[in-house]
């Protein structure tokens, strides 16, 4: 009985790093994470408080995945893990044209575009000049 049990231990032992061997082949790195960042409560029922606090990170454990903080009240814990951080947004090639000055307004898709048909309804309907700003009367 012994002999089979080992056997079957071993083998499961075996189709377990095959299968973590192919879910870490292509695994990205942790991105650099900066001082200051976003993480996520713990209170998950609550629809009114916000889902991430900010919080400032004393050290980085990269091997363990771990962070620890700097706790702003008795209930925040110390030691969080990397997968609760919020992570910074991706921005496209043409919001980060938009902001350069030294670009043609004509290659940034952010220049140059019309008013909506909303605001040409609020226009005509509130007899307000599109060259006036909104609050002088």
């Amino acid at each position: 009985m012994k002999i089979l049990y080992s056997q079957i231990k071993e083998k499961l032992h075996v189709a377990k790093e095959k299968v973590i061997e192919e879910k870490n082949k292509d695994r990205e790195d942790l991105p650099a994470i900066p001082p200051e960042v976003y993480v996520k409560t713990v209170q998950k029922q609550s629809k009114t408080k916000p889902k991430y606090n900010k919080e400032i990170i004393k050290t980085i454990d990269h091997e363990l995945k771990t962070a620890q903080i700097i706790p702003r009240h008795h209930n925040t814990k110390e030691k969080i893990h990397l997968s609760n951080i919020r992570r910074p947004k991706k921005f496209s090639e043409s919001v980060i044209n938009a902001w350069d000055d030294t670009l043609d307004r004509s290659e940034s898709r952010t220049w140059g575009k019309r008013p909506t048909n909303h605001y040409r309804h609020y226009c005509a309907t509130a007899k307000v000049s599109k060259d006036k700003p909104l609050d002088s009367k």
